[in-house]
């Protein structure tokens, strides 16, 4: 099977969906998000519901709406209190710095935390909007992003970050917030058909109880644009839609809306047949040797982790694993047989927690799938990749739904083998 088989266009719908990649508002932080909420610190003075001081005087305020959480001053002799309506109560030396209290909300307040240092705060809404207040600064929001449950409360971390969860204990991270596990974690995968069949085989063999696990890969397209394409010896003169650089839907879109429809807690990542490629780029030929395309390559990888990390998951990137196709053309030398390019797009991947911090990991899925360095067909008797040389086991991959009676009990055997190695590097 070939690597340039094209999405359905009836995977997902792009109706009505903002993309925002580029420049970042000055109060969004560093962390690469891309869909931020307005927020605007409140003016000296600004209301508090009814008492905007630590030093209230009898009586005590009366709330327009019920409280609904509660954060300690570092040296436990004040604390806020916060209402649904976005009011904000200072006892002790806990200090007021601003609220929501008295401004229209898309949805009500359900918590509160406060900065290390005590001198600011957030507040987060149901929808996962966050307000910033005093030195508390914006890291990113689950606001306009699809949400299984509404947020229920929120935690700082020194580093400079926070966690949000939701009802059914679904974790978002922000800032130097790293994910640790959820009591129900939604995982998406996105890539291209190599990450598909990953997937495939995945589900095949049986998804860990409580997780929920959407595959999303885009057959034929990784993160490079453009076209036409050489590929295993062809000249592929027109490939998938979603990445030739010029339809109207290209990956970014579909990255951001299927971010948007599952709300992922972590988000895993498979691309890099596409990217070792030859890829008329420029004017001219160019390929991952020729460190402009590097560079070029970098920011792509780069794009598709802000858009990733956009609704606060924890972006998994996953290496790329060897290939040896049967049939090459003749047009040049099969880049895709070459561990050296392969290593060479490794190598970026591995640079991306360094640019990113705790919003990015790696998963060495290449040493694991090509353990003495070389492609490898099977390990320990069970079937590691498909015939065709570079996907993994799938079962009629163009109708799942109708499998092969001689593949898809490999694709379960190699499922519950990658398993074993892929849940505890995604999920914990």
């Amino acid at each position: 099977m070939s690597a340039c088989l094209a999405r359905s266009a009836a995977a997902v719908s792009f109706a009505g969906i903002l993309i925002a990649i580029g420049t970042l508002p000055a109060d969004a932080g560093s962390a690469g998000i891309t869909r931020v909420r307005t927020r605007t610190n409140s003016p000296a003075g600004a209301h508090a519901s009814t008492s905007s001081l630590a030093q209230m005087s009898p009586p005590a305020p009366v709330l327009n709406r019920p409280a609904v959480g509660i954060a300690a001053t570092p040296d436990a002799k004040g604390y806020w209190e916060v209402a649904a309506d976005g009011g904000i109560f200072a006892f002790g030396d806990a200090r007021f710095y601003g609220s929501m209290g008295g401004r229209q909300l898309n949805a009500r307040v359900v918590g509160i935390a406060a900065t290390p240092d005590a001198k600011g705060y957030w507040e987060v809404a149901a929808d996962g909007g966050i307000f910033a207040f005093g030195d508390a600064r914006f890291y990113g929001s689950t606001a306009f992003v699809h949400l299984a449950r509404p947020m229920v409360a929120m935690a700082q971390t020194s580093a400079g970050g926070y966690w949000l969860v939701n009802s059914i204990g679904q974790v978002f991270t922000f800032g130097a917030a790293t994910f640790q596990g959820s009591a129900s974690p939604s995982v998406i995968q996105m890539g291209d058909s190599i990450s598909a069949t990953l997937g495939i085989d995945l589900a095949t063999a049986g998804i860990p109880a409580g997780v929920q696990y959407y595959d999303e890969g885009i057959l034929g397209c990784g993160i490079a644009q453009g076209e036409p394409v050489i590929a295993n010896g062809y000249n592929l003169p027109e490939i998938s839609p979603y990445c030739n650089g010029k339809s109207g839907t290209q990956w970014e879109q579909v990255y951001a809306s299927d971010v948007n429809m599952h709300a992922p807690q972590v988000a895993v990542l498979l691309v890099g047949y596409w990217e070792i490629a030859d890829r008329y780029w420029n004017g001219g030929w160019a390929n991952i040797t020729q460190p402009a395309y590097a560079s070029y390559l970098r920011h792509q990888l780069e794009v598709a982790i802000t858009i990733l990390h956009s609704a606060g998951a924890h972006v998994v990137l996953l290496t790329c694993p060897y290939f040896d196709q049967p049939d090459p053309g003749t047009l040049v030398p099969v880049p895709e047989a070459s561990n050296a390019r392969v290593d060479a797009w490794n190598a970026i991947i591995h640079q991306m927690p360094r640019l990113f911090g705790p919003a990015v990991s790696v998963a060495d899925l290449n040493a694991q799938v090509d353990p003495s360095g070389k492609f490898a067909s099977s390990i320990d008797g069970i079937a590691a990749r498909a015939p065709d040389g570079e996907h993994f086991p799938f079962f009629n991959f163009r109708h799942p739904g109708f499998p092969e009676p001689d593949t898809i009990t490999q694709a379960a055997q190699f499922g519950s083998w990658i398993g074993r190695w892929f849940w505890q590097r995604v999920v914990g």
